[in-house]
C-alpha cells in the first residue's frame, strides 16, 4: 500500500494488487483502480483493455483504421523512444514537476513527489518518452502489478512543435507502449479508464476519443473511499460534507 499527505489528511492508495491495511498513519483509503467492490463506497468506472496475447498484427488490426494510417505517417518523423524502469530522484523530481505544470494548465488534479517515490522505489512504475531532433515531446507512466500495465499519468511538454506533430508524438508513444509490455510479457494493457459508470464524462471527451483509436475491450472495474475507523469519519466530516 503506498500513502500520500495532501496537506490536510493522510490517503492510503490501493490498486488492484495491493491490501488495505488499517494500521497504517492514514485517514481514508482511495480504491483508484480494482477488479472488486473492494471499498466501502464503490462506484463502477469503464476501462479499455488490449490482449496483450494476440499477435501484434491482430492488435494492430483492432486500430482505426486513421489510427493505422498515421502511425505510419509517425514512422517517418524519426520520432525516438525511451524506456526507464526506475528514475533517479532528479528525473523524479522533474518528471512530478511537468506532470503538475501540465495539470494545472488543464485543470487535472496534480500528483505527489511521494507518492510516484513510493511507487517508483518500488519497481511499479515504468516511464516512457518520445523525442524528436532531441526535443521530449510528451511523458508516459504506468503502473505494472498482476500481468497487468496500466495506463497512469500521459502529459505533453510545452515544446516547439505543431499541435500535429505533438498528436502523431503521442499516439506513436502509445502504439509502442502497447508494443513494448507485449515483449514484456504481460497479459493486459489497460488504458486507465474511459470515464465513470454514471455521471457526465463530457470534460474527458477528447481524451476518450483519443484511447478508443486503439480498440480493445471495454470492461467495468471499481474506484472507492474506505474510512480508516474514527479518524477517517472526522476528515470526511471536515473535508467531504
Amino acid at each position: 500500500m503506498y500513502t500520500s499527505n495532501n496537506g490536510n489528511f493522510k490517503e492510503g492508495i490501493i490498486w488492484w494488487d495491493t491490501e488495505i491495511d488499517f494500521s497504517a498513519d492514514v485517514d481514508i483509503f482511495f480504491f483508484i483502480h480494482d477488479f472488486d467492490k473492494r471499498a466501502e463506497n464503490p462506484y463502477g468506472f469503464k476501462t479499455l483493455e488490449i490482449d496483450l496475447n494476440l499477435k501484434e498484427e491482430e492488435i494492430r488490426k483492432g486500430y482505426k483504421p486513421n489510427l493505422r494510417n498515421e502511425l505510419n505517417q509517425a514512422d517517418r518523423q524519426k520520432f525516438l523512444i525511451e524506456y526507464k524502469e526506475k528514475l533517479n530522484q532528479k528525473e523524479l523530481k522533474e518528471y512530478v514537476d511537468n506532470y503538475n505544470s501540465f495539470a494545472q494548465f488543464k485543470g487535472l488534479q496534480k500528483t505527489s513527489l511521494e507518492l510516484i517515490s513510493q511507487m517508483n522505489n518500488d519497481g511499479k512504475m515504468i516511464f516512457s518518452f518520445v523525442y524528436k531532433e532531441d526535443v521530449l515531446i510528451a511523458v508516459h507512466s504506468h503502473y505494472v502489478g498482476l500481468g497487468r500495465s496500466r495506463l497512469y499519468q500521459s502529459f505533453s511538454t510545452n515544446n516547439k512543435f505543431n499541435g500535429k506533430i505533438n498528436g502523431l508524438a503521442n499516439k506513436y508513444l502509445t502504439n509502442k507502449d502497447i508494443l513494448y509490455f507485449k515483449n514484456k510479457k504481460l497479459n493486459i494493457y489497460d488504458f486507465g479508464g474511459i470515464g465513470n459508470t454514471d455521471g457526465d464524462n463530457s470534460r474527458f471527451e477528447g481524451i476518450i476519443k483519443f484511447k478508443k483509436q486503439f480498440g480493445g475491450n471495454e470492461k467495468i472495474l471499481w474506484k472507492g473511499t474506505t474510512l480508516n475507523g474514527e479518524r477517517g469519519k472526522k476528515v470526511y466530516e471536515k473535508y467531504f460534507k
